[in-house]
């Protein structure tokens, strides 16, 4: 509607961080609307790019966002509350001319908020959906208000109401709107349909509840729900907040696995990793992990961690696809690592296995320079081509680097029949005459 204004709509031409940055600050963009991801993304990256550059930046920033989210005085700050700080912060992102940002189309964690807000971006939360438009904002020009996460009340013209389940707790309701901007028809199949509408509200399948102000708050949803053995309800998305700023750590999905003894599902949490994270970063991880889940309470504690070996799928709003994730991790557990479940090496007949681990050890490394995989992605008898998505071009590459690294020389009768790690490793033994065990 800001047309109707006489504003101008920009838009990147791709989602990349440097092209927003760039496209905010050259065209004075003075409002931001994202989904949740992408203000997730930035408050993490101004986090760890503060980390990156030692203690004295990384307790700057932390002053800074807890002065402009008062919770400390501007003596207390110090240089952190200057608007000089501030521009220093802001140049590096979004520039100085944002005035405005709204986060719609899911979850928002009140760590980004408190952050996003902490910067000087006045971050409010919305809701809205695609059948009816945007239909709540939070309005209150008090940060205080802000970080509470609501998505404020109903627009005027719009009715909100909670529809209880017997899944549900008591004080929460999956979310039902009226308003008079419904889409009138949609298509299904080829045909026109009328929305399917109970007393003129539309179903959002989102759960939510309402304060004593009615103000309104999202937890999740219906679908995503996990209910636990005690049949406590679960909600993802508040999961996944304690386990997505860990270093090295991409993307986390959190979801239920029916287990097989009884019906009640176990907490997952499913995560991706930088292409770069060594073994080393990885028990780190791990130890993250394993320390936050045990300051969780009984009911919310992860039951099984995994290591995504392929890009968690995403939707057009870049959001993980859940039920994707969950589908990969019942149907096809290949695609996943565990946290301190050594790789199964393969028995080379004759040889000692201190002779044999430091070459594994070795082409694994070069299987993860090519491929830039960490080499926690790759299993020893992965395919170069089928698992691991290398081809005939890098597949050349790897038989110079191999060969280079090990002082061999491969034959060419060998390409294309050695694929894997195993393949490798049995050729470079038999190639370096190393000595076999009687």
């Amino acid at each position: 509607w800001y047309t109707f204004f006489g504003k101008n709509i920009v838009f990147p031409k791709d989602l990349s961080p440097s092209e927003i940055f760039n496209v905010c600050q050259k065209c004075n963009v003075t409002h931001v609307y994202s989904v949740p991801l992408f203000w997730d993304s930035l408050a993490q990256n101004v986090v760890r790019k503060a980390e990156l550059e030692g203690p004295k930046k990384a307790e700057l920033l932390s002053k800074m966002i807890a002065f402009n989210t008062h919770k400390i005085t501007a003596e207390e700050a110090g240089t952190a509350s200057t608007s000089l700080a501030l521009s220093i912060v802001q140049n590096q992102l979004l520039g100085k001319k944002v005035r405005y940002c709204i986060s719609g189309g899911g979850y928002l964690s009140n760590e980004t908020l408190n952050t996003i807000n902490g910067i000087g971006y006045n971050l409010y939360n919305g809701f809205g959906m695609t059948e009816v438009g945007v239909t709540s904002v939070e309005l209150s020009p008090m940060v205080e208000y802000r970080l509470k996460g609501s998505i404020g009340h109903p627009l005027h013209g719009v009715e909100y109401k909670l529809a209880n389940t017997s899944a549900l707790h008591p004080n929460e309701g999956e979310l039902l709107i009226k308003s008079p901007t419904i889409h009138s028809l949609e298509i299904i199949n080829g045909e026109f349909q009328k929305p399917l509408l109970e007393d003129g509200f539309l179903k959002t399948g989102d759960i939510a509840c309402v304060d004593e102000t009615g103000n309104y708050y999202l937890k999740g949803r219906i679908k995503d729900i996990i209910i636990n053995e005690n049949g406590e309800n679960i909600y993802p998305d508040e999961l996944e907040d304690y386990f997505k700023d860990i270093k090295g750590v991409t993307k986390v999905c959190v979801l239920g696995i029916k287990n097989g003894k009884n019906h009640h599902e176990d907490i997952t949490c499913v995560i991706e990793i930088n292409n770069d994270v060594s073994e080393d970063d990885l028990v780190l991880i791990k130890k993250q992990c394993d320390e936050i889940n045990n300051s969780l309470s009984n009911e919310k504690r992860v039951k099984s961690f995994l290591i995504s070996k392929v890009p968690l799928p995403l939707t057009a709003s870049m959001k993980v696809k859940r039920f994707k994730v969950k589908e990969l991790v019942e149907k096809n557990k290949d695609s996943f690592a565990k946290f301190g479940v050594k790789k199964k090496i393969k028995n080379f007949d004759g040889y000692k296995m201190e002779d044999v681990e430091p070459i594994i050890k070795e082409v694994r490394k070069i299987f993860a320079k090519i491929l830039l995989l960490p080499c926690v992605k790759i299993n020893d008898d992965d395919h170069w081509i089928n698992d691991l998505g290398g081809d005939s071009m890098s597949y050349v590459e790897l038989i110079g680097e191999i060969n280079k690294a090990f002082d061999i020389q491969i034959p060419e009768d060998k390409y294309a029949i050695l694929v894997n790690i195993n393949d490798f490793v049995e050729e470079i033994l038999i190639l370096k005459n190393v000595e076999k065990t009687k």
